[in-house]
């Protein structure tokens, strides 16, 4: 009985850790409440996490496919400026315009951003496409901000990516450092992590309290063991 009370605990204070690694990150950033706006924003405003969101035009990708939390995620590439921005840019604005690395593994997501890619590469590519006809694209999105991955055979596909853009007169100093996680942040963050440090402390709690129970009573003596010892004693004698 004494070992399945622990193994209770123990237990509550696994699921209870779980929780708290599951909603913690972003309920840090529910927290912190900075937000970035992709379109009003500068690329300095892309070396921490945070909040962001925004409107995207400019899309360039996917360029990789990589699994993460065991879903495939498509990373793009995607412009700080707007359709109607974009139209009326002076080129000391467009020079000011910087590009960031969004992933998502929202299906949805995917193939708007994919649609919106094949749009600019026609209008980059094919001559008989007026300048003026430049794609009007609006994607809304939110999500946060996170570092890229830092494994080789991503960095590959990313090196080869800046090498391609740069044809287009987008260089690596116009990427920021930070991508854009395009996904649904939701409030209820706190409250998972709040659960887990719940269920972690009331099972950190029972499991001591049991270890020191079972400690006290390990070290109790038995008096009925006493009498008889006693008794036995007297009848030798």
């Amino acid at each position: 009985m004494k070992n399945t009370k622990a193994k209770i605990f123990v237990i509550m204070m696994i699921v209870g850790l779980a929780f708290c690694l599951a909603g913690f990150s972003d309920a840090m950033l529910l927290f912190k409440g900075k937000k970035v706006d992709l379109n009003k924003s500068s690329i300095s405003d892309f070396k921490e996490s945070a909040l962001v969101d925004g409107e995207i035009d400019f899309v360039y990708g996917p360029f990789a496919t990589y699994e993460e939390s065991h879903r495939d995620t498509d990373f793009f590439i995607v412009g700080s400026f707007t359709a109607d921005s974009y139209e009326n840019m002076t080129d000391e604005e467009f020079d000011k315009a910087f590009y960031v690395v969004l992933s998502t593994s929202d299906k949805d997501m995917k193939k708007k951003l994919t649609a919106a890619s094949d749009e600019w590469t026609d209008y980059l590519t094919d001559d008989e496409i007026p300048e003026y006809d430049v794609p009007e694209i609006s994607i809304d999105f939110e999500g946060r901000l996170s570092e890229q991955p830092t494994d080789k055979e991503y960095k590959d596909f990313y090196n080869d990516t800046v090498n391609q853009l740069s044809a287009i007169g987008i260089e690596k100093s116009n990427l920021a450092k930070y991508r854009i996680e395009a996904r649904k942040i939701n409030k209820s963050a706190i409250a998972v992590l709040l659960i887990g440090v719940g269920v972690f402390l009331i099972g950190f709690i029972g499991f001591i309290m049991s270890a020191l129970s079972d400690k006290k009573h390990g070290g109790e003596f038995d008096d009925s063991e006493v009498i008889d010892e006693t008794s036995a004693d007297s009848d030798l004698n």
